[in-house]
């Protein structure tokens, strides 16, 4: 439900932006109508999901409480339900130590395990520094029932750690702990270690003045000595027991404490007063109506009276004892078939929870399906708008890039002409500088012709032409220079020429560049330094090279190749 209603609000999230996009939805005022709408509706949902969730889980407690397994059980797995969709875990791990908690009261140990496990998980996960020791210690407690003493001490001393790593934080917790971690060692055998645990919690208790709790932890202390034989030290320990619970007036505590004292004399062979204290406390049991402490009570007084062979009040107490404790036998068979009886229902409920949740999954399932078809539909016509779009800035960003690329290349272009023109223009002024001077070099040769060496005032005459002759000997020098720069300049122009024509010769070659430049026959003859004549013959061998026909313009084809 909650995955679905998410899911909605993306979709129209989505679709906002989309308009946003293209300039459909453009007052600010309607934009943040549309978004705060959608997320109170989202904060309103998460809110009512968590007061519920809340309540359920106070709910489970007093049902707890008020020993109400069944209903609590429920509680717990509805509150598990919500807070699994809210994803808080550290919720989550808190039913799952109360519903550890409500398996452990009926007696489900392996249930209880489980869970505790389980909220121990997800404690860790989320570093709840508080709630890991108190589950760890739960844990230990429940394997001490078990009688596992490896796993107990494992995660009791764990929590022992935690509590001395943060001794401000867990001050007021390590009596606690200590008497657990005794009750481990004395059912484990180890009545020393049991001892130390027990004294070290009782200091504490006295520095906390938890009397009544402090009663109980002398009368264990007393116990464990009475188990070592140190009678004289579990007497003590006793009647300091007794005296604290005579000033609390605990019938209850005052009974235990004189009956303890009793079994103690009983060992020492002190019948009579053991006699009397077990009296006493009957008396106190029958008050209170403690059946198991009153059954106790009555072996005892049978084994004290068998002891000094008065059988009369041996059998007495004795059949008092056997018939309590049919009594006690038929309640505690009665309270095993009702435990095992709430299991039943437990485990029925559990049944019927999850045939239900699977129902309410199928429902889910086919209603997300059909909502799911409709947001791919709403979600395909989104898609193709968003691809439509963008399809759309790209070619006009495409044909923005293409405008630009030419502009640029028709700039390039311009420039590239530009140079060719102006190289052009340097090869001509180079070639009419070379034509200008065969044409004196001609000039020259005709006036020394007309000269008469042998007259005197022709000397200085020929030594002006001698002059000039001089100065215009580096014609095949400008050649060579011409053709370097004619080379260079038409270097792309010989590259297809060599592709097109690869049989061209190199005077032929020279020859194409020349009438590239649009020069006359009369001024290739000069450059070449050969006759018109020549350049005529050359310019028809060359047309017949290039396959032209005798109306194509030779000039125009090379200018255009």
């Amino acid at each position: 439900m909650f995955k679905c209603l998410i899911s909605k609000y993306i979709y129209r999230f989505i679709l906002i932006l989309l308009l946003l996009e293209f300039g459909i939805l453009n007052q600010g005022n309607c934009q943040n109508s549309l978004i705060d709408s959608l997320s109170s509706n989202l904060e309103n949902t998460h809110k009512s999901i968590a007061e519920k969730a809340s309540s359920l889980k106070i709910q489970a407690q007093t049902y707890l409480n008020n020993n109400e397994f069944l209903r609590a059980l429920g509680a717990d797995k509805e509150a598990l339900l919500l807070y699994s969709i809210l994803e808080k875990e550290v919720d989550r791990g808190e039913i799952l130590l109360h519903i550890g908690n409500i398996y452990q009261k009926i007696n489900d140990y392996d249930n209880a395990i489980k869970n505790y496990l389980e909220a121990l998980s997800l404690f860790e996960k989320n570093e709840e520094s508080l709630l890991i020791p108190q589950t760890k210690k739960a844990i230990g407690e429940l394997y001490v029932q078990l009688d596992q003493c490896h796993l107990a001490f494992n995660y009791l001393f764990d929590v022992q750690s935690i509590y001395t790593n943060d001794s401000i934080t867990y001050q007021n917790e390590f009596s606690d702990l200590f008497h657990s971690i005794g009750i481990a060692y004395g059912n484990c055998g180890n009545l020393d270690s049991s001892l130390y645990y027990f004294n070290t919690s009782m200091n504490l208790l006295a520095l906390n003045d938890s009397s009544l709790v402090l009663g109980g932890m002398l009368n264990n202390i007393g116990a464990i000595y009475s188990k070592k034989g140190e009678n004289k030290k579990a007497i003590n320990y006793y009647r300091q027991s007794l005296q604290l619970f005579q000033k609390l007036n605990n019938t209850n505590g005052i009974a235990v404490s004189k009956s303890n004292i009793a079994y103690v004399f009983k060992k020492q062979k002190k019948f009579s007063e053991s006699i009397s204290l077990y009296n006493e406390a009957l008396m106190l049991f029958e008050e209170s109506n403690s059946l198991l402490y009153l059954r106790d009570n009555y072996y005892n007084l049978s084994e004290v009276y068998k002891e000094i062979k008065d059988y009369k009040n041996a059998l007495y107490y004795n059949n008092l004892y056997i018939s309590l404790d049919d009594s006690i036998t038929n309640s505690e068979i009665l309270g095993k078939i009702a435990s095992l009886q709430t299991q039943f229902e437990i485990r029925k409920k559990d049944q019927e929870l999850l045939l239900l949740e699977q129902e309410k999954q199928i429902i889910e399932k086919d209603r997300t399906l059909k909502q799911t078809q409709q947001y791919i539909l709403i979600g395909g016509l989104i898609i193709l708008i968003l691809i439509t779009f963008l399809i759309y800035r790209n070619m006009k960003i495409s044909l923005r890039h293409n405008q630009l690329k030419q502009k640029i290349l028709k700039q390039e272009k311009d420039e590239l002409t530009q140079d060719l023109d102006y190289k052009n223009k340097e090869l001509e002024e180079f070639a009419l500088k070379i034509i200008q001077k065969n044409e004196l070099l001609i000039k020259l040769k005709s006036d020394i012709k007309q000269i008469d060496s042998s007259l005197p005032e022709n000397k200085e005459k020929l030594k002006e032409l001698s002059s000039s002759i001089n100065s215009s000997l580096y014609i095949e020098k400008d050649r060579k220079e011409f053709e370097l720069q004619l080379n260079k300049t038409y270097q792309s122009f010989f590259l297809k020429l060599d592709k097109q024509f690869p049989d061209l010769s190199k005077n032929e070659r020279r020859l194409c560049s020349l009438l590239v430049l649009d020069l006359s026959s009369k001024d290739i003859a000069t450059i070449l330094n050969i006759s018109p004549e020549s350049v005529k013959k050359n310019r028809y061998r060359l047309r017949k090279k290039l396959n032209l026909e005798t109306d194509e313009n030779l000039t125009h084809f090379l200018q255009n190749s």
